[in-house]
Formats: structure tokens, C-alpha cells, sequence
């Protein structure tokens, strides 16, 4: 795989990760404050971002 389709489909996942933990907040936990669902979406995955940037600085 390329590094463009690699790069691709990363950004592609990362979409769907955050549409999927926003309809997640939103939806089964019930908040009322859809921001706040966002904000709590996208503070997950940049969390998420730098654990596994981590994780690869730790294997090398």
C-alpha cells in the first residue's frame, strides 16, 4: 500500500470514528447538548492520536 492510500483510509477511519462516537454520545448516553457530544468526540480521538503515536515512538 501506498502512502497516499494508506493516508487515505486513515483519514476515512477517523471520520467514521468520530461520527460514530458523536451518534454515540448523543444517542445512548441522551444528551441533550450536541456540542458537547462533538467536543467529547473529538477530544476522545485526539487522546486516541497521541496513545498510538506514543505507542509507535515506544516500538521503535
Amino acid at each position: 500500500m501506498s502512502g497516499i492510500t494508506s493516508g487515505a483510509i486513515g483519514i476515512l477511519l477517523g471520520i467514521a470514528i468520530i461520527i460514530g462516537i458523536q451518534t454515540a454520545c448523543y444517542k445512548f448516553i441522551a444528551w441533550e447538548n450536541y456540542h458537547k457530544a462533538v467536543v467529547i468526540a473529538l477530544s476522545s480521538v485526539i487522546l486516541g492520536i497521541l496513545a498510538t503515536l506514543l505507542i509507535v515512538n515506544i516500538a521503535k
